[in-house]
């Protein structure tokens, strides 16, 4: 579905990504809830109807993974969270080898090369591979470049430019092979990284009182039709060529394989993104009975983020946990996440004793922290990427240091894939190296069932709250 280019060109590079997605994601959960309260009793171990609905997607918030030192010679990412259990495979390039997903047990429908610059040269084979290459493309946003994107970004047409070229971009260039292409369901690391990009888009809503509003209530602030989202040549159907409908009310294309009509994803039942508006309530669920919320959250519980979103009561994140809808996740680095809290709050705190305002504090924040990394080399590789989902990198892809920057790239069209320069990091930013917020239920759609259930008893971190 996500490979099928009635759908893809419709869902990236304008303003219907984030809703897209969004609803991408809840049927592969509904999906698994499904299979799991059908099959669940014959599973090894079995499983019961509540802890079926139980089931919720984990995220991968890579913004944990920053590199703020780049001279010790230490890879961030090698010491994340994702790599945990190796059930999604071990850190290291190529074919993956172990972990669930090896060419034993999972085929992919793209197949690939084993080179990550030339993916569609023979021979090619339908093993699941990665490039992560950090030094060619390297992590860019941490959690205060982040915090201050979001607050200062309240118009949509501004978030969603930003939030696509940029967060959502590099962890797909990161992984590369499949991830770097249409047919990027094809690395489960994607449903990771896109419930990350969901939770960022909802902490914005909840961070600037979106979630108060309904649809009905919805005005240009929160929601700008954008086709497309840079530039201006409008996106088309590939089959009718003409400009894709993208307004608040207007259908989300969900073609199975081809434009037949499809049994399962009917185009009457089709959502706009008036109709993906919020997150549902126990008592009034939403589309398709869409009802879920993100858990205790670190990045919203740091002190910028609760001053430069003041007198905030969190509804869609940072979900206070009750008896009914209580997990316990397993997060084996828990007090390294809790230094990354404390140290944040504590030169974001530096800098308002020496005068600054919250807003000025938090901008200091996340320059030191992004000049830590230079900007991104745009390669073929690079350029390739962002025409394929139609953005302009010189528009939506510039941090807050590079802003000042005549243009973001100037002559850095280079051929090949460039490594960037190791930069010293900033004096006094911490150097402990901090693992994600990942605690998973499930992998992806179609992950072989135990392992689902290995998953869900194991830990979760964003939780569901549906009443099946």
């Amino acid at each position: 579905m996500h490979s099928n280019p009635l759908n893809s060109a419709q869902w990236h590079g304008t303003s219907f990504f984030l809703p897209a997605h969004k609803y991408f994601l809840w049927v592969l959960e509904s999906a698994l809830i499904w299979i799991a309260k059908t099959d669940g009793p014959i599973m090894r171990p079995p499983l019961s109807p509540e802890d079926a609905c139980n089931i919720a997607l984990p995220y991968w918030a890579w913004e944990m993974d920053f590199d703020y030192d780049l001279s010790d010679n230490i890879d961030s990412l090698s010491l994340s969270e994702l790599w945990h259990d190796r059930i999604i495979g071990s850190y290291k390039p190529g074919a993956v080898n172990d972990g669930q997903f090896t060419s034993k047990r999972w085929t992919t429908v793209l197949q690939t090369s084993n080179d990550p610059l030339a993916i569609y040269v023979p021979p090619v084979d339908n093993v699941l591979k990665r490039y992560l290459d950090t030094t060619a493309i390297p992590l860019l946003y941490d959690p205060s470049q982040l915090i201050n994107e979001i607050v200062s970004r309240p118009q949509f047409a501004d978030f969603t430019k930003w939030i696509e070229a940029g967060p959502h971009s590099i962890p797909h260039l990161l992984f590369g092979f499949h991830m770097s292409t249409m047919y990027s369901v094809d690395d489960p690391v994607f449903f990771l990284h896109h419930c990350n990009i969901d939770r960022l888009w909802h902490i914005w809503m909840d961070c600037h009182d979106y979630e108060k509003l309904s649809a009905d209530e919805l005005t240009d602030v929160q929601y700008t039709a954008l086709n497309p989202v840079n530039g201006n040549n409008p996106k088309v159907d590939p089959d009718t060529q003409q400009p894709f409908l993208v307004g608040l009310h207007d259908k989300i294309s969900y073609y199975w394989q081809s434009k037949d009509y499809s049994i399962i994803f009917p185009s009457e039942k089709w959502p706009t993104p008036a109709d993906l508006w919020g997150l549902g309530t126990e008592n009034s669920t939403g589309w398709d009975g869409l009802y879920y919320r993100y858990g205790p959250d670190e990045l919203v519980m740091s002190k910028p983020m609760l001053e430069n979103c003041a007198g905030k009561d969190w509804s869609w994140v940072n979900y206070v946990e009750t008896e009914q809808q209580h997990f316990a996740p397993i997060l084996p680095n828990l007090t390294r996440i809790s230094a990354w809290v404390e140290s944040i709050n504590d030169n974001y705190t530096i800098k308002l004793d020496e005068g600054m305002d919250i807003k000025q504090a938090l901008t200091k924040l996340a320059q030191e922290a992004c000049e830590a990394i230079p900007t991104l080399e745009m390669t073929d590789y690079v350029r390739e990427w962002f025409e394929m989902v139609g953005l302009n990198p010189d528009e939506g892809f510039i941090r807050v240091c590079d802003i000042e920057a005549e243009s973001m790239h100037g002559a850095k069209w280079l051929t090949g894939l460039q490594s960037r320069k190791k930069l010293k990091a900033i004096v006094g930013m911490v150097k402990d190296k901090w693992p994600i917020i990942i605690s998973g239920s499930v992998i992806a759609v179609i992950l072989v069932v135990v392992v689902i259930i290995f998953i869900l008893k194991k830990n979760r971190e964003k939780f569901n709250t549906i009443n099946h």
